[in-house]
């Protein structure tokens, strides 16, 4: 996301970063765990508050493929919409 795109969203608006990393690699196989820890850094220079979540674990909980279908995923992201 650009920098013109963030611009264009309310400061107020939540935002979830979620990402993976499979036990000593570089990421979750498809993004690289430093890239989201930029982005949410990113964001929170610009004056979001973004909530970052790290699944670490195997490649069949935590590769980039299996956090679009994992519950643990579902859990977090029903506890961000929603509250605990």
């Amino acid at each position: 996301m650009t920098t013109r795109q963030l611009d264009r969203l309310p400061r107020s608006l939540p935002i979830l970063n979620i990402a993976g990393h499979v036990w000593h690699t570089s990421g979750d196989g498809g993004v690289n765990l430093q890239t989201v820890l930029k982005f949410s850094h990113q964001l929170l220079a610009a004056g979001w508050s973004p909530k970052t979540q790290i699944i670490h674990g195997s490649p069949l909980t935590a590769s980039h493929s299996m956090l679009h279908i994992i519950p643990q995923v579902d859990l977090l992201i029903i506890q961000f919409l929603y509250g605990n």
